[in-house]
């Protein structure tokens, strides 16, 4: 566990706080009462948190002491305050605390904030270190590197110095265009221009992005050996033709049959010029991929495709992963022993799609046998891919729509005196309000009733003793009773956890983490419905002598409804964190969301009814939740805390603050904790 060191004045508190935090499992380095007192135990220990009460004696008060520690020693702090005057809180919020913790202290309160905060330091931590990775790397780039506004100005004196040294007034006017179209089309714009060193011409070629922030980032590099190469290359192409037409003259004034070569070389070039426009403009996507796997030609459909134009795709290595053309660096080894190979493969265009291509390679080679270059030509599949998932969806919608004969009824008496042997006084008119809700209306029980005395008032005797039976209202009857028999199966569910014993295994805690980053993982789409990220903190080596005894199959099913509850009642594009720690010889899954409020206008869970949203039928919110597909009967918990409690455990379910930004006011967050005891002899 943490060492924190307690910094407090007051020595009742300070004895209250070492107390608190002893029977929490934190070690308390030590309790000291001014800041020059916390430098000495700091400089002897090195905590991993300080808890820092904002008024100390001394010539350093607690803001300026916590200040001096997290600027020398990189450790976080946390306030401890009874409440302060408007200056001392400004001064406060401007030292930038983990958070803060309001006297008199609770527990649990405080053990939360505790672990909150010293999760928050170790994500900061990674992010400044990420951030310094990223420096290194732009630093490490040949190119020049500055940012500009929309009107073209730099954004910093810095960037004023690259401008004025790369771009000449006449420059800065023509890039205008280029921001403009950046902006616009949120796509990179490239453009070349020249400066003038004394005599000498410099080349450079300017690439323009729009990033998410206001401003724009301007790559700069200098081209002029590539321009040379070409003004050389050119000049010699220039010589050379000058060559050809003055032997050709020769030759004509020679032989004037050369009259008929001369036509014939036409003919032949204006083939070739309709060949070229025709694999131009073909449907098919037309690569040429020399022996060393750089591309040098792509047609139009391919580069439309794509969404990259060919000045980027040409000269593009396939061996090189990942490149917007080919998914797989050795796809040459298709071809060993063979001329070509027929196949399809995919790849993101641009803006990130995906697009499919069935495509047939060929060998090309020289008069020698030996490979020269691949030609690609494939055929754009994606719609048909499309295509066929949507025929897909429909074939499960259908087999889904078809009714499922019930495998067994359910013993309802034998249930109803389970519940009724429950102790009333945990429930109250909200549970029998909701299952009222639950068998009467929505879709299911209440929906089926309704179908079903639809069906007996429309349908029409025939002559053999059979109903004619509407279609649609016998397909929609059907889908109800599908609703209902799921509902069914988790009563038996339920009732088969109560009634018997769950086989438990032997599980490390490395073995653990692999199950619910699995869960995570399977749950990726439905977190991404409403933007939501669900974020696991990391495995630490101190874990792994902690074993604890678990049924993965029904502890899977617990952690999978926790982390669609969570889903269902968080606020869109908010994170939800799963911590997983060790607690006084105990396990500790707490998982923490930001809620939405209901339909009665509460945030979170109301403090009265923290136990009965366990209870069956029980339902903060009578909302229902399709697009997750799941069952809104008020059942889901209630399969939870039966799951955890034949596992030895608890749960529990709680509102906490989260007090992490001091300008606002603290914000209400639920936490659905699981308390599981160590394996016996293990993890102590």
């Amino acid at each position: 566990m943490a060492d924190i060191l307690v910094v407090e004045d007051d020595k009742p508190s300070g004895l209250i706080l070492k107390k608190l935090l002893l029977k929490s499992g934190y070690n308390v380095a030590e309790v000291v009462e001014t800041g020059e007192d916390a430098f000495r135990a700091i400089s002897e220990s090195r905590p991993d948190l300080v808890l820092m009460d904002i008024s100390l004696p001394g010539e350093l008060d607690g803001i300026q002491t916590a200040e001096k520690i997290f600027n020398t020693y990189n450790i976080p702090f946390i306030y401890i305050t009874a409440g302060t005057d408007g200056p001392t809180f400004e001064r406060a919020k401007r030292s930038m605390p983990m958070n803060y913790i309001v006297k008199p202290f609770n527990a649990q309160s405080l053990t939360s904030t505790i672990e909150m905060a010293l999760f928050k330091f170790e994500m900061e931590s990674r992010l400044r270190e990420s951030e310094e990775n990223r420096r290194i790397i732009i630093d490490a780039i040949p190119d020049s590197i500055f940012e500009i506004k929309s009107d073209g100005s730099p954004l910093t004196e810095k960037d004023a110095a690259i401008l004025k040294r790369l771009w000449s007034p006449d420059t800065r006017k023509q890039a205008i265009e280029f921001i403009t179209r950046a902006i616009d089309t949120r796509q990179v714009q490239v453009f070349e221009h020249i400066n003038h060193e004394g005599e000498t011409k410099i080349f450079y070629e300017s690439r323009i992005i729009k990033t998410s922030s206001p401003a724009l980032l301007v790559l700069v590099r200098d081209i002029s050996d590539r321009k040379n190469r070409e003004f050389r290359i050119h000049s010699k192409l220039s010589t050379l033709e000058e060559t050809v037409r003055e032997r050709t003259g020769e030759l004509q004034n020679a032989n004037t049959t050369l009259l008929e070569e001369i036509e014939k070389r036409n003919s032949i070039e204006q083939k070739n010029t309709i060949l070229i426009d025709l694999v131009e403009q073909s449907p098919s996507c037309i690569l040429i991929i020399d022996s060393t796997g750089v591309v040098t030609y792509v047609n139009n459909s391919f580069s439309e495709l794509s969404g990259y134009p060919k000045s980027e795709l040409i000269g593009i290595n396939i061996a090189k992963i990942p490149n917007p053309i080919l998914p797989e660096a050795d796809f040459l080894n298709h071809l060993r022993g063979k001329d070509s190979w027929k196949g399809e493969f995919y790849n993101l265009s641009r803006e990130n799609s995906l697009y499919y291509l069935n495509a047939t390679i060929t060998r090309m080679r020289d008069s020698e046998g030996k490979t020269v270059h691949y030609v690609v030509n494939a055929e754009n599949i994606t719609q048909q891919k499309h295509d066929e998932l949507d025929l897909e969806r429909m074939k499960k919608a259908l087999h889904g729509s078809s009714a499922e004969s019930i495998d067994k009824d359910m013993d309802w008496q034998t249930w109803k005196e389970k519940m009724l042997s429950r102790n009333v006084s945990r429930t109250d008119k909200s549970i029998f309000h909701n299952i009222n809700n639950s068998f009467t209306q929505g879709a299911g029980f209440g929906t089926l009733i309704t179908f079903m005395e639809m069906i007996s008032r429309t349908s029409k005797p025939k002559e053999d003793n059979k109903l004619l039976v509407d279609q649609t209202l016998f397909t929609e009857a059907m889908k109800n009773v599908k609703i209902a028999q799921d509902c069914f199966k988790i009563f038996a569910g339920i009732d088969w956890i109560i009634s018997n014993n769950i086989e438990l295994e032997h599980k490390s805690m490395r073995e653990l983490y692999t199950i619910i980053k699995g869960i995570i993982s399977k749950n990726r789409q439905l977190i991404e419905l409403n933007e939501n990220r669900v974020i696991l903190n990391e495995y630490t080596n101190a874990l792994n002598d902690i074993h604890i005894n678990i049924n993965s199959q029904y502890f899977s099913e617990a952690i999978s409804e926790l982390l669609l509850n969570a889903l269902k009642f968080s606020r869109p594009a908010t994170n939800i964190y799963i911590l997983i720690y060790a607690h006084n010889n105990t396990l500790r899954i707490s998982m923490i969301n930001d809620p939405v409020k209901t339909g009665d206008g509460v945030l979170g869970i109301p403090p009265e009814y923290e136990k009965i949203v366990f209870e069956p039928f029980y339902r903060i919110s009578r909302l229902v939740y399709e697009k997750y597909n799941s069952l809104d009967f008020g059942i889901g918990l209630t399969f939870v805390e039966k799951i955890i409690t034949r596992h030895g455990g608890e749960i529990f379910a709680e509102n906490i603050l989260d007090h992490s930004d001091i300008k606002k006011d603290p914000l209400i967050k639920v936490n659905l904790m699981i308390s599981l005891p160590f394996s016996s002899g293990k993890g102590a």
